[in-house]
């Protein structure tokens, strides 16, 4: 009876499994970079409460800021710094989390064409150490784009990113451009130096954003991957 549960089991995981398969190849499919020009992403970010403080216009290529056009006002001198990324000045600025995400979404690949079925009767035991870690996988690519790394002022100014931008970007002011959920969101802070303590500390923050539609996709075939896995691993301990 149990190498029955066990057979009939293993079909009905395959089964499921080539849902998940299907919506994480589309989740590899809208992160990676397309060798077309409609893959170039132009985006302008905004918010209401924002108006005047900050602006920018990025264009993205797949995990890649390639131009930008930023400007941020700076409370220390009442004047605006006006910073580009473009052609030969400055760099492209790197999404970092595109790329993490992409990382965890082909291992999850890889661990189900790994995976052998099985009709033993220890497939049951496997199958629940496969899906637990096939589940962390696919956990861990949405946390890449919903959980973007918090940063230390001291990180930030170290960060080689700052030598994306031209002009150099003053020593009283931080931007940085990250994924959080579906959206991009572009943050400046506006920094004061504190002599007693000899460091750095935040006057004020702004920041602006807008959604990346094939993000929002991507965050929708990874829930449906979850939700999939999850349903295997609660039908597995039932039997």
């Amino acid at each position: 009876m149990l190498e029955n549960n066990s057979y009939n089991y293993t079909f009905f995981q395959a089964h499921f499994l080539s849902h998940v398969e299907y919506c994480l190849i589309s989740c590899q499919d809208q992160l990676k970079v397309k060798f077309i020009p409609e893959a170039s992403e132009r985006f302008v970010l905004g918010s209401p409460s924002s108006y005047g403080n900050i602006s920018a216009v990025l264009s993205v290529y797949g995990d890649l800021v390639y131009e930008a056009d930023l400007k941020v006002y700076r409370t220390n001198t009442s004047t605006s710094y006006h910073s580009i990324i473009k052609d030969n000045h400055g760099s492209p600025y790197k999404l970092q989390q595109i790329q993490d995400c992409l990382n965890y979404v082909t291992k999850s690949l890889e661990k189900i064409k790994s995976a052998e079925i099985s009709t033993s009767v220890n497939d049951l035991t496997e199958s629940q150490s496969f899906l637990c870690e096939l589940f962390s996988y696919i956990r861990d690519a949405k946390d890449c784009l919903t959980q973007p790394p918090r940063k230390t002022i001291e990180e930030h100014l170290a960060n080689p990113s700052r030598r994306c931008f031209y002009p150099p970007i003053p020593k009283d002011i931080v931007l940085s451009i990250f994924i959080r959920g579906c959206s991009l969101v572009f943050a400046a802070y506006n920094l004061v130096y504190n002599s007693l303590d000899k460091r750095w500390e935040v006057l004020n923050r702004s920041s602006i954003e807008c959604v990346i539609p094939r993000l929002q996709e991507t965050l929708s075939y990874l829930d449906a991957a979850m939700n999939t896995v999850m349903y295997l691993m609660n039908k597995r301990n039932i039997l």
